[in-house]
C-alpha cells in the first residue's frame, strides 16, 4: 500500500498507554484468527472470505509463526475493495481515534497480530510512505512525533511512486522514514510481490528534514526512528516472571478478561441442567473411568462434569474428547482440579481450549496427580507452549504430554525442548505426536 492516513490525530501516549499497555495486554487470550476477528464480522462480513483465503496460505509459516500469527499478517496486508472498508483503513482509523469503545472489537485480532509481528526479527532500514495529502504544516525541523497507525511501507521509493493513489495532479507527501526497528513482513503478505514493511504503533520520530516543492505543491519529510514502540520494551518483560504470573489467581483473571470484552458465556446459567449427562455420570459411579467422548458437550456442561465425576465419584480418568469446550469451560474444570489426589488421566483432545485454556490448567495441573494430559487438536499456539513448558518443569507426576495436531511453530518447540532439557529436534519430533517419560 505505501500510504498513510490522510486525517493526522494528535493522542497522547499516555491515552494510547491505557488503551494498549502491557499490563492490560498481558490479560488478552491469543485465540485463532477465527476467533480473533470474531467480533469484527458485523462491522465487515466479507472478513470471514478473507480469513478463508489467508489460511490456506499460512500452512508453513516462516520465522517461528504459528499459522494465525501470520494469517493475521497476511489479512492485514490485503486491500480489498472498496479501500476505506478494508481491514487496513478501518483499524488505522480507530488506532488514529483512539475511540475506546470502537477499539474493543479490535483487541482480540490486535493481540493476535501485535504477538506475531513483535516476534519478527527488527531491522534497521530506510522506508517509505505516502498520503495524498500535504502534510508539511504538521512537521517542522527537530519536531519529535510519535506514529499511532500500523502504517505498510515500501523500501523503494519507486514502488511508492506507482502506487495509483500517487496521481500527477494531486498534492501529496513522501515520507523517508529511517527506522531502528521495522518489522518486514513481505513472508507473510497474501502477495508475493507485496514488500511492505511496518513499525509498530507509538514509535518515536525526529523529524530531521521537511521540504516543498513549488512546482507540483508536493512535499518531501524525513524522519529517524529515536525510540521504539513501547510494545517492543515491554516484550521481553512479558515472558519474565512466569511463575509468578501462573501462580496468579488465573480463573478470576480471565473471567474479569471475558467481562471486559463483552463475551457473555452461557455457563453463567446457574438454572441449567442435563440430567442425561447427569445420569450417564451417576450410573458409572463405580467405575474409575467417565468416558464422555462425542457427546456434543459444551462449556454450560462442565459444572456437571466437575460436580460429578470429578468431585462426587472422584473418577481417576476423564474422557472428554470431540466435544465442544472452549477456554471458559476449561476454567471451570481448572477450577474443580484445585486440590484434587484422583484424578490421574485427563484428555481433552479435538476441542477448542487455545492458549487461554492451557493457562487456566497450568496450575491446577501442576498441583494435581495427573500422569496423562491429553490436548492434541486444541488450537494451541506458542503463547500457550509457555505454560506447557511450565508443566513440564514444575510437575510432580505429569509422565505423558499429546500436543499433536496445535500450531505450536518453532517457538513453542523451543519452550518445550528447553523445559525437557533436549535437543529441538528431537522435541519437533516428539510434539508431532506427543511427549511421554517426562520424569
Amino acid at each position: 500500500m505505501g500510504t498513510c492516513n490522510e486525517k493526522l490525530t494528535n493522542p497522547t501516549l499516555d491515552q494510547y498507554k491505557s488503551l494498549l499497555s502491557m499490563a492490560e495486554y498481558k490479560k488478552i487470550p491469543i485465540v485463532s484468527l477465527e476467533q480473533a476477528v470474531e467480533p469484527l464480522v458485523s462491522l465487515m462480513p466479507i472478513i470471514q472470505t478473507y480469513v478463508q483465503l489467508v489460511k490456506r496460505k499460512c500452512l508453513n509459516p516462516a520465522d517461528g509463526l504459528t499459522s494465525d500469527e501470520s494469517g493475521s499478517i497476511m489479512l492485514y496486508s490485503i486491500i480489498w475493495q472498496p479501500v476505506d472498508q478494508c481491514l487496513y483503513s478501518v483499524l488505522n482509523s480507530i488506532l488514529l481515534s483512539l475511540n475506546e469503545n470502537k477499539l474493543q472489537s479490535w483487541m482480540l485480532y490486535l493481540k493476535l497480530l501485535f504477538s506475531a509481528l513483535i516476534h519478527l526479527p527488527s531491522n534497521h532500514a530506510t522506508v517509505y510512505l505516502g498520503s495524498k495529502l500535504n502534510l508539511s504544516k504538521y512537521y517542522e525541523m527537530d519536531d519529535i512525533i510519535f506514529w499511532w497507525d500500523l502504517p505498510l511501507c515500501t523500501i523503494s521509493i519507486k514502488c511508492l511512486q506507482r502506487e495509483e493513489s500517487f496521481e500527477k495532479k494531486e498534492v501529496q507527501t513522501t515520507f523517508t522514514i529511517k527506522c531502528n526497528t521495522v518489522k518486514n513482513i513481505q513472508k507473510h503478505c497474501y502477495f508475493q510481490s507485496d514488500n511492505f514493511l511496518l513499525f509498530l504503533p507509538a514509535t518515536k520520530f525526529q523529524v530531521i528534514k521537511c521540504s516543498n516543492q513549488a512546482d507540483d505543491h508536493s512535499c518531501f519529510i524525513s524522519l529517524r526512528e529515536v525510540e521504539s514502540s513501547f510494545l517492543l520494551h515491554s516484550s521481553d518483560e512479558a515472558q519474565l516472571n512466569l511463575r509468578e504470573q501462573i501462580a496468579l489467581n488465573v480463573f478470576q483473571r480471565c473471567w474479569l478478561r471475558f467481562k471486559n470484552f463483552g463475551i457473555q458465556s452461557s455457563t453463567s446459567n446457574n438454572h441449567y441442567q442435563n440430567s442425561a449427562l447427569e445420569h450417564r455420570i451417576i450410573k458409572n459411579e463405580n467405575s474409575w473411568t467417565t468416558d464422555l467422548d462425542r457427546q456434543n458437550l459444551t462449556d454450560r456442561d462442565m459444572k456437571v462434569i466437575v460436580k460429578y465425576a470429578i468431585i462426587r465419584n472422584r473418577c481417576k480418568r476423564i474422557r472428554l474428547r470431540n466435544n465442544h469446550f472452549t477456554s471458559h469451560g476449561i476454567s471451570i474444570l481448572s477450577d474443580g482440579l484445585y486440590n484434587n489426589t484422583t484424578l490421574t488421566s485427563l484428555d481433552l483432545r479435538n476441542n477448542q481450549i487455545s492458549d487461554l485454556g492451557v493457562q487456566f490448567l497450568a496450575l491446577p495441573i501442576i498441583h494435581s496427580t495427573i500422569e496423562a494430559l491429553n490436548l492434541e487438536s486444541n488450537y494451541i499456539t506458542a503463547d500457550g507452549a509457555v505454560y506447557l513448558a511450565q508443566i513440564i518443569q514444575d510437575s510432580r507426576t505429569l509422565t505423558e504430554l499429546y500436543l499433536s495436531n496445535n500450531n505450536l511453530g518453532d517457538r513453542g518447540v523451543k519452550y518445550l525442548a528447553n523445559a525437557l532439557g533436549g535437543d529441538k529436534t528431537n522435541t519437533q519430533e516428539q510434539t508431532n505426536h506427543n511427549v511421554s517419560n517426562l520424569k
